[in-house]
Formats: C-alpha cells, structure tokens, sequence
C-alpha cells in the first residue's frame, strides 16, 4: 500500500511538473522578406531617434539617405491576438546587432495583428552591412472573456515576449 502511494505521488509530481513549467513552442507567427520602398516617417521614428544618441546619429543618417524602408510580411499563425513590439532589431553576419522602429506602427502599442491575420511591418533601412536578418518581438494581448484573462494572467502568458527572425537578405 505504502509503494502505491509513493507511485500516486510520483505520478502527481510529474504531471504537475509537466504542467506548470513552461512549454518550449515553435514560433507561430511567419515573417517574409517583401521588398523594398520609400519609409514613411511616423511617430515612432521620430521618438525613437531622441531616445538615445546612438539611435539620434542613425536616424539622422537615414533621414539624410532618403528614407529608405524595408517591407516585411507577417503573419499571426496562433489561435490569440498579439501585438508587435515598434522596435525591432537587424542582425548582421560581421557585426553587432542594432535596433531599427518599425515605421507603420501606429503607436508605441506596437502593430495589433488578429489570428489568421497577415500585416505588413515597414522597418526603417538604418545603415547596416549584408547579409542581414530582422528580428520582431511580440506578445499575447489579453483576451476580452474574465475567466480566460484570469487564466492568462495566472499562467503568465500575457507577460512573455516572444521573437521571431526572419530568413537572411542579401540586397
């Protein structure tokens, strides 16, 4: 009776465990490469270039280039509402890493994307060297339903932030 009760309790450790340590998931939300246009100079470029130095002398940079923007496609592949981070950051192969704002968001919230929606996300062409990927990041936005909200902030799925990159550019 005593090794029955050890193994109920082992049992009940592992499915506790399984269930409250987070869950490592493949990213739902698909970006794509989409081409290049003439970057729309918003709110957010505006700011994020008087937020520190760094981001003044890049922005002034590409004010003097001509506005160069670069469009992305993505796509919010989960079954909730999520909003894009306004910032996002380049990667470079023989470099570091630098942040670039997203152009077309239209607040510091970021870029609200539906599930099953596609959106475009236009990032400012700061001055970087090839080849080069872009990184977003995103989280869950809460749920309208007081019982799931209650789950979500439970689990503390609203508080994560997730990143996705996309596929390396050459151009």
């Amino acid at each position: 009776m005593k090794r029955l009760l050890l193994t109920l309790a082992a049992f009940l450790a592992m499915v506790c465990a399984v269930w409250f340590f987070p869950r490592s998931k493949p990213s739902a939300l698909g970006i794509g490469f989409a081409g290049f246009t003439n970057g729309v100079v918003g709110p957010i470029a505006l700011t994020f270039g008087a937020l520190t130095t760094n981001n003044a002398a890049a922005v002034r940079a590409w004010l003097a280039a001509g506005t160069n923007g670069t469009v992305f496609m993505v796509t919010n592949q989960h079954s909730y509402a999520m909003d894009i981070f306004p910032v996002a950051r380049i990667y470079a192969t023989n470099a570091g890493s630098m942040e670039t704002p997203l152009l077309n968001a239209p607040t510091w919230s970021g870029i609200p994307l539906l599930p099953g929606q596609t959106t475009t996300v236009q990032v400012a062409e700061l001055p970087h060297s090839k080849p080069w990927r872009l990184a977003i990041i995103y989280h869950r936005r809460q749920s309208s339903g007081w019982a799931r909200s209650m789950a979500e902030s439970l689990s503390g799925a609203l508080t994560a932030t997730h990143s996705v990159q996309s596929d390396w550019i050459d151009k």
